[in-house]
Order: structure tokens, then sequence, then C-alpha cells
């Protein structure tokens, strides 16, 4: 398996995170609840309604379990305490990332069933979206609500 994209959102770097989860698209984040500004746990929030398919590891060296409990209801990954031990951030982001592949491979499965069939319209529609996911250009996907848009979206994705 390859290995995972992951960020790390700390009070320690001046960095703009959510910027970054839009342009990055990591698979998991690493956030500390304590940062000046917007805190992790705003921060969760933020990226789960950006990119709900990003896992998300919360840490705190001033955590309880009510920050813990809170994060975890808003959809964070783990709740990892400071001071951090290698062999448990290692293990945590691995499993982050393993349960995020695994998520990423059932819609795979399920948008490439979305394109069964042998009628002329599902051919030509396979034989563009297989043009288009050799070119790295942007691409804009449009029609009608319910049409499928994010089906087609997540196959480009994968190839």
């Amino acid at each position: 398996m390859d290995k995972g994209h992951v960020l790390i959102v700390d009070d320690e770097a001046d960095i703009h995170a959510l910027d970054l989860v839009r342009a990055e698209v990591p698979d998991v984040i690493l956030v500390d609840v304590w940062m000046p500004g917007i805190d992790g746990i705003k921060t969760l929030q933020a990226v789960k309604e950006t990119s709900a398919d990003t896992e998300v590891i919360v840490m705190s060296g001033h955590g309880n379990i009510d920050t813990a409990v809170t994060a975890t209801k808003l959809g964070a990954f783990d709740f990892i305490e400071k001071p951090l031990s290698m062999e448990t951030v290692l293990r945590v982001v691995s499993q982050a990332v393993q349960s995020r592949r695994a998520r990423d491979a059932k819609s795979a499965e399920r948008a490439a069933s979305f394109l069964d069939g042998n009628d002329p319209k599902i051919a030509a529609l396979r034989s563009s979206l297989e043009e288009a996911a050799g070119d790295l250009r942007p691409l804009v996907l449009a029609g009608e609500r319910g049409t499928g848009k994010r089906h087609l979206a997540q196959v480009l994705h994968n190839r």
C-alpha cells in the first residue's frame, strides 16, 4: 500500500489549515485542540464540512474526556493525548489511512458498477471518462441533481 498524505496542524507553526485541506486533500489530518484563533474542535468541524472523507485525529496535552467525546461525536477518527508517543501516532495514523483507503475502495466499487451496461450512451460515457482521466486540467461535471455527478467524479478520481 502506498503511503498516505498527512497534514499536521499545530500551534507551533502559522499554517492556514483549511486552505491546505482544500488544495491538498490529505487522507489524514492531525490537529491540536489548543491553538490561537480557530481551535482544533472548530478546525475539525470545518474540515468535515469541506472534506467529510478526510480522517481527523485530534491531539491535546490539556484535553479531558469531554473534549475527546466532543471530538469523536463531530467525526474525529481518534483522540491522542500529549505527550505524544511515536508508536501511538504511527499506529493511529496508519489505521486512519487504512480506513480512508477502504472507504475510497468501496466508493470506487459503487461508482464503477454505476457505469455497467451495454447501452451505447453508457459506452460513450465510459470512453469520455477514460479520456478525461488522463488530462490533469480542471474539469467541471455539470448536470441536474441526482444524475450521478458524484459517482462520475469518484470514477475519475480513482483513475
